[in-house]
């Protein structure tokens, strides 16, 4: 039979050459490493005269990442231009797929 959240963990989520690892960090709460594929989507505003980038955090559902979480970079991240020890707060979170995984919209907090 098949391990979704095995396959998800070792084959997608494997920090490596798309997935990098944060510590997950909520007051009360043990802090917690998960790994995600991070991306951006660029947004229109302004009628169309500007262009806002978005972060994108996608993870699988069992990371356990909910609204407001604190995200602090375990390596740096090019796509996003942030360094190691970069922190990003998870504004808002939507299940993708079959649920099994979630795309995290973030927000920077802070730089180390």
């Amino acid at each position: 039979m098949i391990d979704i959240e095995a396959d998800l963990a070792t084959v997608f989520y494997a920090p490596g050459d798309f997935a990098h690892e944060f510590i997950r960090q909520r007051p009360g709460v043990a802090d917690k490493t998960v790994s995600g594929i991070p991306a951006s989507e660029e947004l229109e505003s302004l009628s169309n005269r500007a262009l806002a980038t978005q972060r994108q955090l996608l993870l699988p559902a069992s990371a356990a990442v909910m609204r407001d979480d604190t995200l602090t970079a375990s390596t740096a991240i090019p796509q996003w231009g942030s360094a190691a020890g970069d922190t990003f707060k998870v504004l808002d979170l939507e299940r993708v797929a079959d649920g099994a995984e979630v795309l995290a919209h973030i927000g920077k907090a802070g730089t180390p």
